[in-house]
């Protein structure tokens, strides 16, 4: 999924923007399913108490989706198409 991430905001962007990789780690607090944003969070995330989240952001200055989109991106099998552009 980074990788796609990555490579979109690569494909995307113009030659002359920056894009950024930030990465987080945290303690995923009791009953959180949601990340800063409001973006579920990966299932594949902590079980216990003892365990750490890696949070993965991507930023460029590309066409960008729409926030009711980017939900339908984390769901299997999804695609978000954009004029003239799918991602």
């Amino acid at each position: 999924m980074l990788n796609n991430l990555l490579s979109n905001a690569t494909k995307f962007s113009s030659d002359d923007s920056k894009i950024t990789l930030a990465v987080r780690l945290f303690k995923k607090e009791e009953g959180e399913s949601t990340d800063a944003s409001g973006l579920p969070l990966a299932t594949c995330g902590a079980r216990n108490a003892n365990e750490v989240m890696v949070e993965f952001s991507v930023r460029d200055r590309g066409a960008g989706i729409s926030a009711e989109d980017q939900r339908l991106l984390f769901q299997a099998f999804s695609q978000v198409c954009i004029p003239f552009v799918c991602v």
